[in-house]
């Protein structure tokens, strides 16, 4: 059995032995990026016009409803500060997207949606049982002591599918660009840290990981994963005014505006099952 706790977000087995979750996990091997140099080589290329209409393209906005929401000087802690909202603003959203298709779901026939109570929920992943849908189920590989939560596994009679909710505007894609390294003198992509060093590392790439990761802990307990499916919610920001029967995600009352759903897109990842083994035995203490 693994018990999760929300208020620190930890994972431990019913020895109070710890478990890295599935997103520490991953991080752990991520490229390192210094945000801050990132920052400060930003606005070095970039005048204040160029920033504005730059975040105005990123964020779907209008150079003036940037200028309403963060003003119109950029500095490197700014700039930090710019990056964090767009991060908190993804929390956010992608959370409320979540919370209504968990009941939405759960409503679902043969659907078993796992419950917190006053902030712990406890799951014994050997009580998966066929022809079933498990919501928010917790796996868990425990040679390695990892764990983590599926937004959705559907059961069949002995294979499975994973299924995991994302709110990201960005294009969900194998290739990953490349750019300029000065010490290699030449354009080189961003890759994962060893032992899946030879891993292009990107979102779709990150969340390949993530849900091989669950494919492999179901493989484990006998329902190896036929597909692993991210499902990408896409928004668009409209004026309050205009929300009628729409999903609202997010509001921004600074430009009275509010971000909708506009599109859900199906994105199947391959399923990476060396390269977690290796992860995983890579990890194991």
């Amino acid at each position: 059995m693994i018990i999760y706790k929300d208020d620190d977000h930890t994972y431990r087995n019913e020895y109070d032995e710890l478990y890295t979750s599935v997103t520490t996990l991953i991080k752990q091997y991520t490229p390192k990026i210094n945000w801050y140099e990132k920052a400060e080589a930003y606005v070095k290329k970039r005048t204040n016009a160029e920033i504005i209409k730059d975040l105005a393209d990123k964020w779907s906005l209008t150079e003036k409803e940037i200028i309403a929401k963060f003003g119109t000087e950029y500095t490197a802690d700014h700039i930090m500060y710019v990056w964090k909202e767009a991060g908190l603003r993804a929390v956010t959203g992608g959370s409320n997207w979540h919370d209504w298709k968990e009941i939405q779901d759960s409503r679902q026939a043969n659907t078993i949606l796992i419950p917190m109570y006053d902030g712990v929920k406890k799951f014994n992943a050997e009580d998966i049982k066929p022809n079933t849908i498990y919501l928010e189920a917790i796996l868990r590989h425990h040679p390695s002591k990892t764990a983590g939560q599926a937004d959705k596994i559907i059961i069949k009679e002995t294979s499975s599918i994973v299924r995991d909710y994302k709110s990201v505007n960005k294009e969900l894609i194998p290739e990953v660009k490349a750019y300029y390294n000065r010490k290699l003198r030449r354009n080189v992509a961003a890759t994962f840290n060893r032992p899946i060093k030879h891993v292009k590392h990107s979102s779709y790439w990150e969340y390949a990981i993530q849900l091989s990761l669950y494919g492999y802990m179901l493989e484990l307990l006998g329902y190896p994963p036929e597909a692993l499916i991210i499902d990408q919610v896409l928004t668009e920001w409209i004026p309050v005014s205009e929300v009628t029967n729409q999903f609202v995600i997010h509001t921004d009352d600074t430009i009275n505006k509010a971000r909708v759903v506009t599109e859900l897109k199906e994105i199947e990842l391959p399923y990476l099952k060396k390269e977690v083994i290796d992860l995983l035995k890579f990890n194991t203490k």
